[in-house]
Parts: structure tokens; C-alpha cells; sequence
């Protein structure tokens, strides 16, 4: 887990019951050009290559737009997508990577979530990963995968919420509505005061 001041992992175990926390590494930093330096830290105090991982971001690394496409199907959705985003993305298609949460906006729209990273900020945290032979098959937001097993379970099931998850720098908003996360919102701020 990275964000915007820190580093985290554990290495579990996993058996067909349980889940055991093997080993845990943290490392601090304190700006991005020290990330670098404390990512190795926490991969070489966790001693492992070669195994699967995942790899879990804090919204400050992301770019979200919500955007309302004027029809139901998914199909029709999914291929104006990349025009929709293109209108309201300052970078070059080529330039990030996204994937999208669908959800009914009303009878006749549907509602977009983009979940956007830029490629080359990307490439360079998994070469670290890289570096000491792992290869994370999942990226993903952190906080997105608690509050999307929170509506799962039923405890938030078509219910309407917000969640802010406050770090050092950064502040992430999350907007639930319907049991549907529909807007994300990474907002920095200065804590030296």
C-alpha cells in the first residue's frame, strides 16, 4: 500500500480457513523522490520475490472523473467511453490507463465512475516491484476494496454514504449513493500549520 508519505506490505499465508499476517514491512518518506528509496525498503524487509502480489494505491495517485453517458446498455456505453473521457482527460489517451464502475444514473442514463493513472507513473512504481521479481497482478485504489466489501456484505447495501479516509497530505473522499461508489475526490492540503 502506497501513499503519499508512506509505504506498506505484509506477506500473508494463505490457508484454506484463514489468512495469517507472515510478515509486515513499513517504510516513511517524506516526498516522492524518497518513494523510491522507501518502496525498496519495505520489499527488501518483507524478503520475498516471486510470489503474487497485489498493489494498492492511495487516490492521490489517480485521476477519477464521473461523467453520465445518455443511454442503459453497457455495450453502447462502453463504446463511447473512450470519447467521453478523451472531453473531459487534459492527457493524451496513450498517456493513462483506466477502468470504469457502471451504475444505473436513472430510467434512461447510466453512470461512469473513471478510475484514471497515468502510464509512465505507473511503469515506473511496478519496475521497482520488478526489481525484486514481483509482479503485481492486481492495481487498485486504496480504501475502494474495504468500502466495496462494506456494500457487499449487505451493511451497505443500497444505502447512501461518505467515507473520508484523512492521511498526511492528502484527504480522499468517497460518495456512495445507492449502495454504488459514484465519486471519488483526492483533496491535498497543507498540515505544517
Amino acid at each position: 500500500d502506497i501513499s503519499s508519505n508512506r509505504v506498506c506490505g505484509a506477506l500473508q499465508a494463505v490457508d484454506k480457513k484463514k489468512i495469517t499476517v507472515e510478515n509486515r514491512a513499513c517504510a516513511v518518506y517524506e516526498d516522492r523522490e524518497r518513494m523510491v528509496n522507501a518502496l525498496g525498503e519495505a520489499l527488501a524487509g518483507l524478503s520475498v520475490s516471486e510470489i503474487s502480489c497485489g498493489l494498492s494505491l492511495t487516490p492521490e495517485f489517480f485521476f477519477f472523473r464521473s461523467l453520465t453517458i445518455p443511454f442503459t446498455d453497457h455495450k453502447q456505453v462502453r463504446s463511447v467511453l473512450q470519447y467521453e473521457l478523451q472531453d473531459n482527460v487534459v492527457l493524451a489517451e496513450e498517456d493513462y490507463l483506466h477502468e470504469t464502475i457502471l451504475y444505473e444514473s436513472s430510467s434512461e442514463m447510466t453512470g461512469v465512475l473513471a478510475v484514471l493513472i497515468e502510464r509512465e507513473k505507473l511503469r515506473s512504481i511496478l519496475n521497482i516491484f520488478r526489481s525484486y521479481s514481483l509482479d503485481p497482478q492486481t492495481v487498485s485504489v486504496s480504501g475502494m476494496a474495504a468500502i466495496t466489501n462494506f456494500i457487499r456484505s449487505g451493511s451497505g447495501e443500497k444505502q447512501s454514504f461518505k467515507v473520508v479516509d484523512i492521511s498526511v497530505r492528502y484527504a480522499a473522499l468517497y460518495l456512495i449513493k445507492n449502495g454504488t461508489i459514484q465519486l471519488v475526490r483526492s483533496i491535498p492540503y497543507d498540515n505544517r500549520e
